[in-house]
């Protein structure tokens, strides 16, 4: 980013602050700055934050933020990829814990990682939905699109949807959508249908779908006419049969992968939606959880990578994951 357009987003970010916009332009400024500072107050001693330590808390506390002014800026401001490449998005939700602050408002259980073994990895705090733009080279550097709190009449993947909703038509193209087995339920896709993206999000491997049902028999016989096909149980490989396409090659590791396709799937609750199957085979792999072997895909849209894609277009999902440990642990979001 040149100088000019830095100038032009600031002025820009500047007026989406209704109230509070010195105090937390400072702050901005301070946290991009001062990266040996662990804490608010460090941050106050910064050189672009000239007011008192006690001007954080106070800003912070009444200060109002535009969304919808903050989403257009974002939106304009968004990387463009490449000629001939598409725009990639993740979506994903992070939490911050809260387990003293009995008087914050709205706090609700959420998930508790790293916590020694034994206990429940639950605690109070907060749930934050993340929209991101991807790079195309995975890191920890992703621009953020919106961040929203997942509030306690909420569920993580309603949230998601009302950000789709709201930013998508500020996008200039169709992006694809990237998540995890969360957002690869039945749920979440019949919930983002009518929106424009296409999504490849990651499957559970107990799933069960179906196949297209057969065609009425010339003479029918008693009884409603059968609505499903045969099942496709990802877990059940009798039930696979042939793939629709295969490919098989190698990974950015040149070790040696197979991703096969089936199309024209559905859930018995969604009939009309029909979505694609992909199985990703990695012979290497340690078959942990974290390493497995075999790796399902559910994509919906209307432009399906081709198959060398998938395994690379999901690993940029990953940038996500190591981008909240750098919002978290540099830029103090915690």
């Amino acid at each position: 980013m040149d100088c000019i357009t830095l100038a032009n987003f600031r002025a820009s970010l500047y007026t989406c602050f209704s109230t509070g916009g010195d105090t937390l332009l400072n702050l901005v400024d301070a946290l991009a700055t001062e990266t040996p500072a662990k804490s608010l107050p460090e941050l106050s001693l910064s050189a672009f934050f000239p007011r008192q330590w006690g001007s954080i808390y106070q800003g912070l506390q009444n200060a109002r933020i535009d969304r919808a002014a903050l989403r257009r800026l974002f939106a304009a401001h968004a990387p463009q990829p490449l000629g001939g490449q598409r725009l990639v998005l993740g979506i994903d939700a992070s939490s911050i814990l809260r387990p003293c602050s009995k008087t914050a408002a709205d706090r609700t259980y959420v998930h508790a990682s790293n916590l020694p073994k034994g206990c429940k990895p639950v605690a109070p705090g907060w749930q934050f939905s993340t929209l991101t733009v991807l790079p195309e080279t995975p890191s920890s550097w992703t621009y953020v699109l919106d961040n929203t709190r997942v509030t306690s009449q909420q569920t993580q993947g309603e949230t998601a949807t009302e950000q789709l909703a709201a930013l998508l038509p500020l996008l200039s193209e169709r992006p694809l959508l990237l998540g995890d087995g969360y957002y690869g339920s039945v749920t979440f896709l019949q919930a983002i249908a009518a929106l424009p993206c296409d999504g490849l999000l990651r499957l559970a491997k107990n799933r069960v779908l179906y196949r297209p049902a057969p065609p009425p028999p010339l003479k029918r016989g008693r009884g409603a006419l059968k609505k499903d096909g045969a099942e496709f149980a990802c877990h059940r490989l009798e039930t696979h049969g042939t793939p629709d396409a295969s490919w098989q090659g190698t990974d950015a590791e040149g070790q040696a992968l197979c991703v096969s396709v089936w199309h024209r799937l559905h859930w018995k609750k969604a009939r009309t939606m029909e979505v694609s199957v992909i199985r990703v085979e990695r012979s290497h792999a340690t078959n942990t959880e974290r390493d497995p072997r075999v790796s399902w895909f559910v994509f919906r849209g209307v432009s399906f990578p081709s198959l060398p894609e998938i395994v690379p277009l999901y690993r940029r999902r990953y940038s996500q994951e190591h981008g909240y440990r750098v919002d978290k642990q540099t830029l103090l979001w915690a």
